[in-house]
């Protein structure tokens, strides 16, 4: 087949998978969406070189992901914003994703697994298409603020392909080239790491391809040379966990499981994950999974039992074919189980989502094509191929445009999410705030309760259903107070507490139907399990309750709990706010003791790349000074 034709073939994956997509592009922002892009609206928005640089490092995590964060100023430069732009942007880098798997397919095939040439483009075409199209992906791409997996994932695989292509440039002894492909992809590397962190687990796979199929490395190596190194790396990794298992263990107060118990279903989620690629229906297409959520943990759990099932399988074939030297085998699983590593282990984070699977899943490429290779061995009839082939691709894409479509609908979307996880705690409060969104709050109060009834410590349910029923004028009396303080503390905490807050400022008493007063959330909340594990989260707890007492001119408490939020995390803007508040009240030497903190820490924690605001700091200071100066020059 002529080269162009299959470049066409491959560009042509490209142009189905956007048509496919393209009706998905009117949905909704969802979840995660609203807390990470809303610093797109902060003052007058993104307008000037130092108001990016404060969006661009806006985003928590360990590196505050500043390549995706850019990304978004791509779509838009203030908030709210309209869906579609994000969402088109995500589906651009998942077709240059797919066009990425190209490239590092066909160079592994050829170069690494001694595929001839003409037949490792085909594959990698076709198993290109079979990513871009496959539905298990679409919660991934149509999901906002996911383009940090999508481009961790882009440059990961280029990464990867570049370095392929250092190594082979060093067995033929071009050295110069060598060294300028291996600083690219560690070039790709950092991209990769400043999108998503697990674009660090790059090392991990390049270092087992180093040892396992390169030239002359543990292939063709003694055994005990294997074990020696394969021992080493896990002995390093025992004792990484045994001397920061403190640290994790404390992490999961504020996780309704513990590090235990997510050890132990993990495995079988990715048995659950395994399913999903290999027998993908459109019903278990979901960003939510109830039958893994922590209130489902127990032994009599078939969901999880099939699960370990698959699990153990696909790691019985993986040392299947460590023994029976099958590369394409033992590379593909290897990557699924390498890009799994940081999410779906040990890290404190929700037990399921799919769009984990987003890199993970290329490494099942590679079995596939294993796999259809034993196939056609035995099976030499190409009609048949080629027909179940055409077959499987029009099933995916069949799959994919109904999920699309229900993605594009905004109604579809929210019915879809909880309809198809009924014990899905997550999906009964999406779909609560959703149906009081579009104007319908009284029949938004059942999903709240039924969330209660499958675990009665989601917090955020409770203060939803407060917020509903003073919204709806509810007369019956509830009590909430026993359950709250029991209760599991939830970033979404946040948001329905200010929304009660400016209820209850605006005059309509949210608490006449219930055992506590709004002034008690201030006691009950902090009292709840894991309250403090986030910092960041205590201290915009504290800042909003200081919110609602200054709203209310009681500026004791104002300054109490503004304090409160500066001993939980130090920031610029709570010692400028501190310094307003003092300055309002008449304490200039106090107002500028508090605005020379906020010099100090802008000095301690500024980098070049982060906004300067040394000069609005300079500001309040020299008013202060001047203030207390003719304060002074007035005297008795």
């Amino acid at each position: 087949m002529a080269d162009h034709i299959k470049i066409a073939g491959l560009l042509l994956f490209a142009l189905v998978c956007y048509v496919l997509y393209f009706p998905g592009l009117t949905g909704p922002f969802i979840l995660d969406d609203f807390h990470n892009l809303a610093p797109l609206g902060y003052g007058a928005g993104v307008t000037d070189i130092p108001s990016a640089k404060a969006f661009i490092f806006s985003a928590e995590g360990l590196t505050g992901r500043p390549v995706s964060m850019a990304s978004f100023l791509l779509d838009d430069n203030t908030w709210p914003s309209g869906s579609f732009r994000f969402k088109h942007t995500n589906l651009l880098f998942h077709i240059a994703t797919g066009l990425a798997i190209f490239l590092l397919i066909r160079e592994m095939l050829h170069s690494y697994c001694r595929f001839e040439s003409n037949k490792a483009i085909s594959w990698a075409i076709l198993t290109t298409g079979l990513w871009l199209m496959h539905p298990l992906l679409v919660s991934t791409t149509l999901y906002a603020i996911q383009r940090m997996a999508i481009l961790a994932a882009l440059f990961s695989i280029l990464a990867i392909w570049v370095y392929l292509k250092g190594r082979l440039a060093f067995r033929d002894k071009a050295y110069a080239k060598s060294s300028l492909l291996i600083l690219a992809s560690a070039f790709f590397m950092v991209l990769g790491f400043l999108s998503k962190e697990n674009a660090a687990l790059c090392l991990m796979f390049i270092f087992f391809f180093e040892m396992t199929v390169l030239p002359g490395t543990l292939w063709q190596r003694p055994r005990i040379t294997k074990s020696m190194v394969l021992s080493a790396v896990v002995l390093v990794i025992a004792l990484v966990g045994f001397f920061t298992y403190d640290f994790w263990v404390s992490a999961y107060e504020a996780r309704a499981f513990t590090l235990a118990e997510r050890l132990a279903v993990q495995p079988a989620i990715l048995g659950d994950y395994l399913l999903k690629f290999w027998f993908p229906t459109v019903a278990r297409m979901n960003i939510f999974d109830g039958r893994f959520e922590p209130h489902q943990l127990s032994v009599a759990n078939i969901h999880v039992w099939a699960g370990y099932l698959i699990f153990l399988s696909a790691v019985a074939t993986l040392v299947y074919g460590v023994f029976r030297k099958e590369q394409l085998l033992v590379l593909g699983f290897t990557w699924f189980f390498v890009f799994h590593f940081m999410e779906s282990s040990f890290l404190p984070l929700e037990l399921y989502f799919e769009h984990r699977n987003y890199l993970p899943s290329v490494g099942l490429l590679l079995c596939f094509i294993w796999f259809a290779e034993k196939c056609r061995a035995v099976v030499r009839d190409k009609r048949a191929f080629f027909t179940l082939g055409l077959v499987c691709f029009l099933y995916l894409g069949f799959c994919t445009q109904i999920l699309t479509k229900t993605w594009g609908d905004t109604t579809s979307f929210f019915v879809k999410m909880e309809g198809d996880a009924q014990e899905s705690v997550r999906a009964k409060i999406l779909m609560g705030t959703h149906l009081d969104s579009i104007g319908l709050p009284e029949f938004a109060p059942e999903y709240f309760e039924e969330a209660l009834q499958i675990d009665p410590r989601q917090s955020t349910a409770i203060l939803w259903l407060v917020y509903i029923r003073c919204k709806n004028g509810d007369q019956a009396q509830y009590n909430y107070a026993p359950m709250l303080k029991n209760s599991i503390f939830d970033f979404g905490n946040l948001y329905v507490f200010n929304e009660l807050a400016k209820m209850q400022l605006s005059g309509k008493n949210c608490f006449s139907a219930t055992d506590i007063d709004f002034q008690d959330l201030a006691w009950l909340i902090p009292a709840s399990s894991g309250f403090g594990v986030n910092p960041v989260a205590e201290a915009a707890f504290w800042d909003s309750v200081s919110n609602y007492y200054a709203a209310l001119g009681d500026f004791p408490k104002t300054m109490e709990y503004v304090d409160r939020a500066i001993l939980a995390t130090p920031s610029i803007d709570l010692y400028i706010k501190k310094a307003v508040l003092l300055t309002s009240g008449g304490l200039y030497a106090e107002a500028l003791e508090a605005a020379r903190f906020a010099a100090r820490y802008h000095q301690e924690h500024y980098r070049s790349f982060f906004a300067d605001r040394s000069e609005e700091i300079g500001f309040i200071i020299s008013s202060l000074e001047n203030q207390i100066g003719s304060t002074d020059e007035e005297g008795p």
